[in-house]
């Protein structure tokens, strides 16, 4: 169902499966990471809910495949994409605001203060908005490798 985007119908099947797994009296906690079902079904919930906006379960989800599954490097990555989704919403308001400001700018014929405001905001948030580009680069290239 992950791969056919019917995220919201996958949760519950999701849920109840890896209830059946963890209840399940063959598998200890210690021998359950042992269990490639259980990895998959963790990882997909993980995929649902990320997709379904629900950021706070995804997390909990991937960090928990993360403590399981050391060796793995897919998981890593899609926890780095809280940090960029994040970033990425402060950049595109900064964006907002530079470019409100420079037309609020325009309206002002003379030097006043409110013009010297409007260009200050527009300054701060253009280099703000320079660092987070940077700071989304560095990070997309070192998930890249």
């Amino acid at each position: 169902m992950t791969k056919t985007n019917c995220f919201k119908k996958a949760i519950p099947i999701i849920n109840n499966a890896l209830e059946l797994i963890i209840n399940d009296k063959k598998y200890s906690p210690d021998t359950l990471q042992n269990n490639a079902f259980y990895e998959s079904l963790l990882f997909n919930r993980g995929v649902c809910n990320f997709n379904l906006y629900k950021y706070d379960l995804a997390k909990s989800d991937f960090e928990l495949l993360i403590k399981l599954y050391l060796d793995n490097s897919v998981y890593p990555n899609w926890n780095n994409e809280f940090k960029v989704k994040k970033l990425y919403r402060i950049r595109n308001i900064l964006w907002y605001v530079v470019t409100g400001s420079c037309l609020i700018e325009m309206l002002f014929e003379r030097q006043t203060l409110g013009k010297n405001t409007f260009l200050g905001v527009g300054l701060i948030s253009l280099i703000a908005a320079g660092v987070i580009e940077l700071i989304l680069y560095f990070l997309k290239r070192k998930y890249r490798k």
